[in-house]
């Protein structure tokens, strides 16, 4: 993620990069995700 953030030419596709723990998606696919830049969101 810090690398992702870090990299001018991802500037444009972050909305593109979800991060999430495995144990994370096993109980809730849909929320809880993160962007590369450390932003909170969901899946849709």
């Amino acid at each position: 993620m810090k690398r992702l953030c870090e990299d001018e030419h991802f500037t444009f596709a972050k909305e593109y990069f979800l991060f999430k723990t495995l144990e994370e998606v096993k109980e809730n696919v849909f929320d809880g995700w993160w962007l590369f830049d450390s932003t909170p969101t969901t899946m849709f």
